[in-house]
Parts: C-alpha cells; structure tokens; sequence
C-alpha cells in the first residue's frame, strides 16, 4: 500500500507541472552584432567594439548598446516563422520613466534597420552563431 501511495503521489507531482516553451528553437539566447555586409557584395563592418547584443526570450527582443558614446536599451517584439523573423512595436526601454515608443525609424539604422517593422530573412542560425538578412544587409552574429 505504501508502494502504491507513493508512485500516486509521484504521478500527481510530475502531471500537476506545466512546461512552456517558446517555440523560438535555437534564436533564444544571447547574440552579440559582429559585422555587417552590404548586400549584394559590398564591403564588410567590423562592429563588435561597439557592443550591440540581441537577446531574444519568448517573443520579446532586447537590443543593448553598450558603447559608451552611444548606449542604448531598446525592446520589441517579434515574430519568427520558418526562416522569416519580423520586429515591431519598438520602444526605448525606459524603467524609470516608462518605456517611450520609437517614432523614428532612423534610430534603427545603426542596428541594420531601416524601418518600425523590419524583415529578416534567417540565413543561417547555429549554435554558436547566426545571419539575418534583408535586401541590402546581413547581420552576422555570435552566441554570446
């Protein structure tokens, strides 16, 4: 009977836990921005001294600049589907004073943005690195 009490008790323990996953796969995590290459064939930026970091959870994007000329904490959603990802609704992550939508899609450009609802195209995404691509840009990333 005690054999018995036990394995229900285990069997209601492990069915009364849920677990969420996002669906992301492997984007979640950490990336660090390492280049940018003007498409098609163009030259290559180096810009990892400038300390941009994508972190995706969820459907919530974060992108930091760490520079210390330019910092920067702006958040998005997203939306990924195949090898589509789309951002939108932008707002420079304010806690103190409330975050503030982004009016201008020019504070984007630094970041290979060139508008408030942005399209990659997910050229690559491995373990320990990632290509977003649209028309004129590719954004190569490392895990972080």
């Amino acid at each position: 009977m005690r054999k018995l009490t036990i394995l229900l008790s285990l069997f209601m323990l492990a069915t009364a836990c849920e677990f969420h996953t996002s669906g992301n796969g492997s984007i979640d995590g950490f990336w660090q921005l390492a280049s940018v290459d003007t498409l098609p064939g163009g030259g290559t930026a180096d810009v990892r001294q400038q300390q941009v970091t994508w972190a995706f959870q969820a459907h919530l994007v974060e992108i930091r600049c760490m520079s210390d000329t330019d910092p920067c904490d702006i958040v998005s959603f997203f939306d990924k589907s195949g090898d589509s990802l789309w951002l939108h609704d932008f707002y420079y992550s304010a806690r103190d004073a409330g975050d503030i939508r982004l009016p201008d899609p020019a504070d984007l450009h630094p970041y290979g943005m060139r508008s408030l609802r942005p399209a990659f195209r997910i050229a690559y995404l491995g373990s320990n690195s990632m290509q977003l691509e649209t028309d004129s840009l590719r954004l190569n990333f490392r895990r972080y």
